[in-house]
């Protein structure tokens, strides 16, 4: 597995910072999008399986927890801006 390459400070999502997470699964390589914000103990928040499951849903309450605690949120899979498999 690979971590995060250069994050990018955005004004989308969460209005946090997006990184980028390589997963390798079955000799492919797939790109997942999360973003974090805050400082503070790490909270993660995912998103729920729907029309939407994006980071974008969840920035109501990463705000409010972004007060205290570090928030990461993703995009799942083939939803927001993180890979969509074959």
């Amino acid at each position: 597995m690979t971590t995060a390459t250069n994050p990018t400070q955005i004004n989308s999502g969460i209005g946090g910072t997006k990184n980028f997470y390589n997963w390798d699964w079955q000799d492919k390589q797939y790109q997942v999008v999360y973003e974090t914000i805050g400082a503070g103990n790490p909270v993660l928040l995912l998103p729920a399986f729907s029309t939407v499951s994006s980071r974008t849903e969840m920035k109501g309450i990463a705000n409010l927890l972004a007060t205290n605690y570090q928030v990461t949120v993703l995009d799942w899979l083939g939803f927001g801006e993180s890979q969509c498999p074959p």
